[in-house]
C-alpha cells in the first residue's frame, strides 16, 4: 500500500488539500506547488493518512461506498467517468454527519456489499459515484476509465484510484 501525503498549503487559489501518492509521477507538479508556497511565505501542514482517510465538507446526498473527486468550493461531490464528469480521489468510507465525510483514498475498506473478489473496479460512466466492473471497453468522447481498486471480498476493496485515467477520443 502507498503512503499519502496531504499539503494543506493555504495559498488563496488552493483551498483543498494536495493529495500527494509517492508510488505516481506527481513530484514535478508537488514539488513546483511546495516552492510556491514557501516563496509567498505560507505554511504547510504535513499529515500522514493510511487507512483512517481525510475529512471532507460534502452534500448531504453523498453516501458511505461512493466515489468522490473535489469540486471547486474545497468540498468532495459524486465522480462520475462521463464526458462531463471528474476523476475520483478516494472513496467515502464514513459519514461523520451529514456534511462532512472521511475519504480514504490509497488502502483497504470495507464498505461495499456484492464485490467480486479479485476483480478490477472503474467508476462508472452512468451513476455518479459509483464503481463498476467489468472495466469500460468504449465510451463517448472524453470519458474515461478511472481504475478505483481491487475487490478483496465481497465487502472489501483495496482503494487505489488512478491519477491518470484513460480518456475515450
Amino acid at each position: 500500500m502507498g503512503i499519502n501525503r496531504y499539503f494543506n498549503r493555504n495559498c488563496v487559489e488552493q483551498k483543498a488539500p494536495l493529495v500527494v501518492k509517492r508510488k505516481h509521477r506527481v513530484w514535478d507538479h508537488i514539488y513546483t506547488s511546495l516552492m510556491e508556497c514557501l516563496e509567498d511565505g505560507f505554511g504547510l501542514v504535513e499529515t500522514d493518512i493510511g487507512d483512517t482517510g481525510a475529512v471532507y465538507d460534502c452534500d448531504a446526498s453523498i453516501e458511505v461506498g461512493a466515489a468522490v473527486y473535489i469540486d471547486s468550493d474545497a468540498h468532495v461531490a459524486l465522480a462520475i467517468a462521463s464526458p462531463t464528469g471528474h476523476p475520483a480521489i478516494g472513496v467515502v468510507v464514513e459519514k461523520i454527519n451529514p456534511t462532512r465525510v472521511r475519504v480514504v483514498s490509497d488502502g483497504g475498506i470495507n464498505v461495499f456489499a456484492g464485490l467480486l473478489a479479485g476483480e478490477t473496479y472503474v467508476l462508472s460512466m452512468s451513476v455518479a459515484g459509483a464503481v463498476v466492473t467489468p472495466a469500460h471497453s468504449f465510451g463517448p468522447p472524453d470519458s474515461f476509465n478511472q481504475r478505483i481498486g481491487v475487490a478483496s471480498s465481497p465487502t472489501s476493496m483495496q482503494v487505489d484510484p488512478d491519477d491518470e485515467p484513460a480518456y475515450f477520443s
